[in-house]
């Protein structure tokens, strides 16, 4: 059985980073962000930005492992969870990694990743994002 995967980093923190759900790495480790994405944000992007893992908090839409996306249900299941955490770290940045990070995030709801992957959009800052 998938165990529920932690949210990283500090409270209230600038920096967030939201992805879809844990992969098996992090269901092994219990880490958000441990496996091959995380090793990814680390070289890459952390590193590019100037940033460390101490300077992000990351999590996900849904806490749990499996090889299936996200179902809307999951993410509906969550989502009081999800909105009461970024209130808490209060960002002025958020990175949304994944296509259900990218669709919960933004107002467009059929949006590709073709299309979206490595845009920035500027938003209001809101209690919650656009879901």
């Amino acid at each position: 059985m998938a165990r529920r995967v932690r949210s990283t980093g500090p409270t209230p923190c600038p920096y967030l980073i939201l992805g879809e759900r844990p992969g098996k790495v992090e269901d092994r480790t219990g880490r958000c962000f441990s496996g091959p994405s995380g090793q990814e944000l680390d070289r890459y992007l952390f590193a590019n930005a100037g940033l460390s893992r101490d300077n992000v908090h990351a999590m996900n839409l849904v806490d749990t492992y499996s090889e299936e996306p996200p179902t809307q249900e999951e993410i509906d299941a969550n989502w009081n969870n999800v909105c009461a955490e970024i209130d808490a770290v209060n960002p002025d940045f958020v990175g949304l990694m994944g296509l259900y990070a990218v669709r919960a995030g933004l107002p467009v709801k059929d949006i590709t990743m073709e299309w979206s992957h490595g845009l920035v959009f500027p938003s209001e800052k809101r209690s919650c994002l656009c879901m």
